[in-house]
């Protein structure tokens, strides 16, 4: 009885106590609550009670929305003057209170680390994109847990939280399906998550993740599907999901879309309502918005518009032929921006149906960055860009038209176009620069609103107060009203790095309480100071390449900017050359504020970028076992094809008949490699992006039943954008080859994926993309792809109905054998299909006859017709893989049973006897045709001829052997041997004639390749010195889109250098030799490599490289002057300008040139020596109209000249040329027959044209 008494005073006695602490603690995650139920020895002592609920927020503690866009800039929406509409964030604006001194990090991943975490983004290892993670501190591509989210965060004070859209914060290397989970989404505090890990993808086809699982769009991009909308409706849905099930929690969205990033892409109903739109030019449109950005306040009345950067292009210098490309492109991006913000305002239209909006904090960030200039002259495919890929305009326009149809295909899922780079400075007007660029503000300013009805009156005034992304986690945790935890789950959390905005909220004049804050992007860097901004612009230029730049960039002599910020609102007036004092304490302010925020080294995200792409995150693995189904696995965890990365692939596979589908694939519409089968044939195809596809095909579908399929990729020493010979195998028989001119050096694509047995999302290929995911309609048992470690080198291919064979390692005749084992095995397959049915016929006859007259002739008889169709039923049904030995072994075997059966005539009755020799007599002869191999036929001929005279003996007596059996006999054994003698012959000589005319063809490949390797391109100049063909290697070097058909080589000298015109006119008189006499003496005096300055259009200068070489004797024309040069370019920035020659000195003397030339050649050439016929015809790429180029050979090379003029005697002798070891490498192709009468521009090769050739090493 005292228990019953004093069991519910203690209970309400303790529970009261304890009821006390129901307060907040310090560490997260809060205590349990303890148990108010009272507990007696039986249940009629005890007493149930569920804890209480910890009150831990205040009541009616708000909702918070977090929409942050992509890569959109300051001056694109109309909301504050831009040419683009933005209905949502004008809706929010005008609610609540917006900021024209807001900032980001001017790039992705750091910007949405510092906005999840309220720290700055080095401090917190997010210095850099995730796939260009390092291993210095502030670049892991981790968040450390002494960082936790605010959804972490808030998820711990009773919050519902889920993010939606781009997360781009995971590490690369730890996308498995397996986990780690701890840097998903999910496992950085959010409940829920739906969207793309990667940083971007296509809005058509995108690979989508729902909390840790990949999952596949719910449909398709005919039916209508766009992600961005897809994103809209699941936020919508998690709203609904929370008022009808736990009403009683508050909810954090993290919406960010990934729009408008690249690729643009929205249906062109959008985009067709900007049409007109932007004809006037970026550069009227950055004044039309800066106008209006100042009427309507949004900026300060004193702000200047800054200039256009002399490196980017002009409006007016786009050719007219062009303008509709890169309007296209910016009305796409214009439609996609307003999509955009249409799919943010379905978000907050649920909120305000649910009337949940006027308690809700809606932080709108309009962009992640400024707009991007990684379109560079437009593009439809932004990887080409990052991956250094060479490109102009015209070029894409003519894959667009060629490949898709035209510009209705932008904005569709078949490219991923983004726009001319001088489009994203208009859209970041007023500033200066866009994303990427650090140091001005068009790379970091973005308009910033929010709105929260209950608590922030609206106010049309901007604030103006200095603030950055890492603020925002203070604000959100200021509003909500709860103190930053001091541990999290066990880890002491770091402080935050930013200060809270709340109190600008209701006061637009509050003096700004952020003093300092600094920026930092691969080199690029600024910082903030009460008021003062310095900063550098850095190596990178985001709109051009910048390979020159990087390679010689050394940031202590980078030159520093000083701005007043309170006076120049836009960085137009620098101040550094008038205040160098106060540069240098802004320089120490950024060195205090970098170490401590881990940003050091200085240019630390350039390692794997630009430096060291080897260390990029990727797998550990050199090989991988991989079977079919298996998907989604990340590029950077699975077997990379890039540039260097040589590798082989082996496929145990079952093929059915007609197999189709992929057997293994990586990458999407963007680029990728895939290797799949149609209709039996087999396929490899690799696309560096859109403008470089390359495709090999087998000669022959596959035999149905297994086969091991082997894909071999090697790659030349070049350390980008390295060629690359694939070689196709099947059961160790050589299926095709081909060279793949360029490669991939960073990465096919942002979120495409590596898929076994399908292709999942965009599709690689275009010949399969209407049956996407072409799954695989054989078995794959395993694929096994390692790394090879071959030693590489530059070679030249001889190319063959798709076969690649280094010719230093195989002779022309070892090339023909195997060129004629595969005819006879494909006779063969063929002849046995024939013979099949035949051979039926033949079994029944001998079956019924040894059934009729049973005896051991019969037996033997029925069983030399049972062996040989036995062979050809395995052979036809694809049992018994074939190989050339293995025909010559099996048609052996027939000519075996055959003979074995001529020999059972000796057992024949006499009336039988002729019938059934005249079957042996056919079958020979049947062997001979089908199987035409002297090597075999000859001596069963001789071995047939006996058989028939010994068994004609036996049957019929000696005087069966007369005159006219003798004849027959003879003339029997001169049709057997001379059948398959004449038949081989006839086909050897048809292959090699063949291979001569691709050999010849493969050597102006191989000497162009060879020239690539050494120089930045090759130039055609007619004999008036006049630029023919297209010239992409001085657009490469010039960075211009200019054509330069028709202009006068020494025009692009540099004015200014007039001296430098003079030499070059010099050099070109000395190095042509007028008559014979003179040669001697003019190429003793001529240097052979001269530096001239260009200057590009845009008004840079780069240093070049010029050098050409005279032809052996004999080659010259009538003349005496060439009709054409080649001249190859090597492109220095250092801008040394060749000085002139000394007038005092000797005209014809070598110190009368810069001492670089006497060496220059020898460094450029590097023993690499191509010959070229002054005869043979320009390739198509080089020149569309010319007569041929010159003979190239280096007139000092005694071993060179001698080879040559041997080549040359035994051409004149008509005789075989036969070189010993070669002294150098060598390439030489003799000229090419005249085409026939009829038939002119063909080029006919007869078989001694090409006589040898050697490979190269780098």
């Amino acid at each position: 009885m005292m228990q019953r008494m004093l069991g519910p005073a203690l209970g309400l006695l303790f529970g009261a106590g304890l009821g006390m602490a129901q307060f907040p603690g310090a560490d997260l995650p809060f205590p349990p609550m303890p148990s108010e139920a009272v507990v007696g020895p039986t249940l009629a002592d005890s007493k149930n009670s569920w804890p209480k609920k910890r009150e831990i927020l205040k009541k009616n503690a708000p909702n918070i929305v977090v929409i942050m866009n992509d890569d959109v800039g300051f001056g694109a929406p109309d909301t504050f003057g831009g040419p683009i509409h933005t209905p949502t964030l004008s809706k929010i604006a005008s609610r609540g209170v917006s900021y024209n001194r807001f900032h980001t990090t001017a790039i992705c991943s750091p910007t949405r680390a510092s906005v999840l975490t309220g720290r700055n983004s080095h401090n917190i290892g997010a210095g850099q994109i995730t796939e260009a993670a390092a291993g210095f501190p502030g670049y892991t591509g981790t968040i450390p847990k002494s960082a936790a989210t605010v959804a972490k965060v808030l998820s711990g004070y009773g919050y519902d939280t889920a993010a939606f859209g781009k997360w781009h914060n995971t590490p690369v290397n730890n996308l498995f399906k397996t986990g780690p989970f701890d840097q998903y989404p999910t496992g950085l505090g959010f409940s829920y998550f739906y969207g793309f890990i990667a940083g971007e993808t296509s809005q058509y086809e995108p690979r989508l993740f729902e909390n840790t699982n990949p999952i596949e769009p719910p449909y398709t991009a005919e039916q209508g599907y766009h992600l961005t909308e897809d994103l809209a409706d699941q936020a919508i849905k998690f709203i609904r999901n929370n008022r009808a099930l736990t009403p009683d929690r508050p909810f954090f969205i993290y919406f960010a879309p990934g729009g408008t990033h690249g690729p643009h892409h929205v249906h062109s109903e959008w985009a067709d309502k900007y049409k007109g739109k932007f004809d006037m030019g970026w550069e009227k449109l950055r004044n039309i918005t800066f106008q209006k950005q100042k009427a309507m306040g949004w900026i300060p009345s004193s702000t200047e518009l800054t200039a256009i950067d002399p490196t980017m292009q002009k409006w007016e210098d786009i050719p007219e032929s062009e303008k509709a490309f890169q309007l296209r492109l910016v009305e796409v991006y214009a439609g996609y921006l307003e999509h955009t913000d249409t799919q943010d305002g379905k978000v907050i239209e649920e909120l305000e149906r649910q009337g949940l909006f006027n308690n809700t904090l809606v932080i709108y960030i309009l962009g992640d960055n400024g707009a991007s200039a990684e379109g560079q002259h437009g593009t439809i495919d932004e990887l080409i860009a990052e991956n250094g890929l060479p490109s102009t305009a015209e070029l894409q326009i003519e894959v667009l038209n060629r490949d898709f149809g035209g510009l209705d295909a932008l904005g569709s899922k078949h490219v991923d176009n983004m726009y001319h780079s001088s489009w994203a400075w208009a859209l970041d007007t007023p500033f200066k620069s866009t994303k990427l660029v650090a140091a001005h503000f068009g790379g970091t300013r973005t308009p910033l609103v929010m709105s929260w009805p209950n608590v922030i009156k609206h106010d049309s005034t901007p604030r103006s107060q200095f603030h950055h992304v890492c603020d925002i986690v203070p604000t959100i945790y200021e509003a909500i009203g709860i103190k930053v935890p001091e541990h999290v789950e066990g880890t002491a959390q770091m402080p935050l790095d930013g200060v809270s905005m709340m109190y600008t909220w209701n006061n637009a004049s509050a003096v700004g309480r952020k003093s300092t804050q600094y920026f930092e992007v691969m080199g690029s860097r600024g910082v903030y100071k009460d008021g003062w901004f310095a900063s550098v612009f850095g190596p990178r230029i985001p709109w051009h390449s910048n390979a020159t730049r990087l390679k010689e960039w050394n940031p202590d002599t980078d030159v520093w900017e000083l701005y007043d910020l309170t006076k120049d609102y836009s960085q137009a007036h620098d101040l550094a050359k008038e205040m160098p004092d106060k540069v240098e304490k802004m320089k120490g302010i950024f060195l205090v504020e970098a170490t401590k925020n881990k940003v050091l080294p200085v240019g630390a995200g350039l390692w794997t970028v630009a430096y060291h792409p080897e260390d990029s995150p990727r797998s550990p693995l050199t090989e991988w076992y991989l079977y079919e189904g298996m998907t989604r696995i990340a590029e950077s965890n699975a077997p990379l094809f890039r540039t260097g990365k040589n590798s082989i692939a082996i496929a145990d596979v079952e093929v059915p008949k007609n197999a189709s589908g992929v057997l293994y694939c990586v990458g999407g519409t963007s680029g990728g490699f895939s290797v799949y089968m149609d209709q039996g044939y087999l396929y490899a195809e690799y696309m560096a992006t859109l403008l470089y596809r390359y495709i090999a095909k087998s000669s022959a579908p596959l035999t149905p039943g297994n086969a091991k399929i082997e894909i071999k990729l090697q790659f030349e020493t070049q350390p980008v954008i390295a060629p690359a010979n694939l070689t196709m195998s099947v059961n160790g028989s050589v299926m095709a080859s081909m060279i793949v001119e360029k490669s991939i050096r960073l990465a096919f694509d942002a979120s495409e994926t590596f898929d076994v047995g399908m292709d999942l999302g965009s599709p690689v290929s275009m010949l399969y993309q209407a049956r996407s995911p072409f799954k695989f309609s054989g078995k794959i048992n395993q694929l096994h792809h390692g790394y090879s470690k071959e030693k590489e080198t530059l070679q030249i291919h001889v190319l063959e109905e798709g076969q690649s064979k280094k010719l230093s390692e195989q002779t022309m005749e070892a090339r023909i054998d195997e060129e004629v084992g595969k005819m006879r095995v494909t006779t063969f397959n063929l002849s046995c299909r024939v013979m099949v049915h035949i051979g039926v016929i033949a079994v029944l006859v001998a079956l019924m006859e040894a059934h009729r007259k049973p005896s051991l002739r019969s037996l033997l008889w029925l069983l030399w017709m049972f062996l040989p169709y036995c062979a050809d039923v395995l052979s036809v049904l694809g049992h018994v893989r074939l190989s050339p030995a293995r025909v010559r072994a099996t048609c052996v075997g027939i000519y075996l049973c055959a003979l074995g059966g001529t020999i059972s005539l000796a057992w024949e009755p006499k009336e039988e006897y002729v019938g059934r020799a005249g079957v042996s007599v056919a079958a020979q002869l049947v062997l001979g045709i089908t199987f035409p191999d002297t090597a075999v036929a000859a001596p069963f001929s001789l071995l047939f001829l006996a058989a028939y005279v010994w068994t004609a003996m036996e049957v019929c007596g000696v005087e069966a052997i007369n005159a006219w059996f003798l004849f027959q006999q003879g003339f029997q054994l001169v049709l057997n041997v001379l059948v398959p003698v004449v038949l081989e012959k006839i086909n050897r000589d048809r292959i090699a004639a063949s291979f001569q005319s691709k050999d010849a063809d493969a050597l102006i490949s191989g000497f162009r390749q060879m020239l690539r390797g050494i120089c930045d391109g090759d130039l055609l100049l007619d004999g008036s010195f006049k630029i023919s063909g297209s010239a992409g290697c001085l657009k490469r070097i010039l960075e211009t889109p200019t054509d330069f058909v028709g202009m006068q080589f020494q025009d692009l000298i540099d004015d200014f250098q007039e001296e430098s015109r003079s030499m070059f006119d010099e050099f070109l008189a000395r190095s042509t030799p007028k008559t014979a006499s003179e040669e001697s003496e003019q190429q003793q005096s001529a240097p052979q490599c001269l530096r001239v300055p260009l200057k590009s259009p845009s008004g840079r200068t780069v240093s070049v490289d010029v050098f050409h070489a005279h032809p052996p004797a004999g080659e010259v024309v009538d003349n005496g002057i060439f009709e054409d040069w080649v001249l190859a370019l090597y492109a220095d920035d250092s801008d040394d300008a060749a000085p002139a020659p000394d007038s005092d000195s000797d005209a014809t003397a070598e110190s009368a040139w810069p001492e670089n030339n006497a060496t220059r050649h020898d460094e450029l050439l590097a023993g690499q020596l191509a010959v070229w016929p002054q005869e043979l015809p320009v390739p198509a790429e080089l020149a569309s109209s010319s007569s041929g180029p010159a003979v190239m050979i280096s007139p000092e090379d005694a071993d060179a000249q001698a080879l040559w003029e041997e080549f040359l005697a035994a051409e004149e002798a008509e005789q075989d040329f036969r070189a010993a070891e070669p002294l150098v490498p060598l390439v030489i192709v003799a000229a090419p027959d005249s085409a026939e009468s009829g038939n002119e521009g063909a080029v006919q090769y007869q078989p001694a044209s090409v006589r040898r050739m050697w490979s190269v090493p780098v």
